[in-house]
């Protein structure tokens, strides 16, 4: 049993970090767009329908990887890890929107790692 959950928080880890990696590159190109968007959905909250379909793209993918990267997760596991991974990035999006509403400028992966450590304390 602790083996299979060292398995397990070692896919989070993994993932995470894959996550991390992912929204640190401040030399995306996109980066001001991304921002402008950020600030449009901390404007404009009936566009969570979009956002929401995202998410669920998000999630999916992440399922995917699991499954590619470690056939023995069960998939009940990958599902959850998908679904915390894509509300890790939705609370992301929202607090950098609302950071830039305020006209602070924070970096997203910043702002992830915030998310992620306020996800760790809760689960205690």
């Amino acid at each position: 049993m602790n083996g299979r959950r060292s398995s397990r928080a070692a896919s989070r880890v993994a993932f995470a970090d894959a996550l991390d990696s992912a929204i640190q590159d401040a030399g995306d190109p996109d980066r001001h767009e991304h921002r402008r968007i950020a600030q449009l959905l901390a404007r404009e909250p009936e566009l969570e329908t979009y956002v929401g379909a995202q998410d669920a793209e998000i999630s999916a993918a992440v399922r995917a990887r699991i499954g590619e990267a470690r056939p023995d997760v069960d998939g009940l596991d990958a599902q959850v890890v998908g679904a915390v991974v894509a509300a890790l990035w939705r609370v992301t999006w929202d607090r950098w929107g609302a950071e830039a509403l305020a006209e602070r400028a924070v970096e997203p992966v910043d702002v992830f790692r915030d998310a992620r450590a306020a996800f760790s304390r809760t689960l205690g």
